[in-house]
Order: structure tokens, then sequence, then C-alpha cells
């Protein structure tokens, strides 16, 4: 891999986890709950969903690295948030690995489908190709 290649798949990576990680930043621990109910995580899970979607049709990465490293993200804004929350009351999260595993099959939700159709499409654009 070169190194553009490196930079635009970290960048996406980092662009996916901040916009998943805003509004569990954004609010209070108590009201995480609500937010995936009410869909104020929608839009960083779409966008979740559309960077494996990219990283698997663009070919910038295989299919099991994208799941792994886009998989990543939604638990990585879980645990900046639980970071930061347990820096001021260490008895805040204290059902973090629940909380983890929660936040990791939202993200999961979202990212299967794309994910399949990413390999879909990968192979049916290799199809026509030949």
């Amino acid at each position: 891999m070169d190194a553009r290649r490196i930079l635009a798949i970290v960048t996406i990576l980092a662009v996916i986890t901040v916009a998943v990680g805003v509004p569990m930043w954004a609010a209070p621990y108590n009201k995480l709950d609500q937010q995936l109910l009410t869909g104020q995580m929608l839009p960083g899970m779409v966008l979740l969903a559309s960077g494996t979607l990219y990283l698997t049709v663009s070919e910038m990465m295989r299919a099991r690295r994208a799941l792994m490293l886009v998989g990543a993200c939604a638990p990585i804004a879980d645990i900046i948030l639980i970071v930061r929350d347990t820096s001021a009351d260490p008895t805040s999260h204290n059902l973090f690995p629940f909380e983890l595993i929660m936040v990791t099959l939202w993200g999961l939700m979202f990212i299967v489908p794309a994910l399949l159709l990413g390999v879909a499409l990968r192979a049916w654009v290799r199809r026509q190709a030949h």
C-alpha cells in the first residue's frame, strides 16, 4: 500500500469515528439510550455504512479488513466517551463492557449490510469489465 492510500484510509476512519462520536460526546451519559432510539446517532451510522461501502467497492481494502477497521470506529468513539466521563467521575460507567457490546452491535447493524452490498457490487463491476 502506498502512502496516499494509507492516508485516505486513516482520514476516512477518523471522519467516521468523529461522526459517530459527536452525538455521543454531546449528550449526558444517561441519555445515550434515547439517542439510539430517537435517531440522533443515525447520521453517523449512515456515514459508517457509506464508508464501509466505499472502502469495499473501491478496493481500498479487503472486505474482512474493512469489517474490522470500520467496525472499530463506533467502539473507539465510545471508549473516548468512557475515558472522558470516568476521568470526572470514576463510577459513571460501571457497566462499560455492556455499553461497548451494545455500541459494537449497533454499528455492525449498519456495517454488515453495506459490506455485503459492497462485495456484491465489486464482483459485478469485475464481471462487467471482462
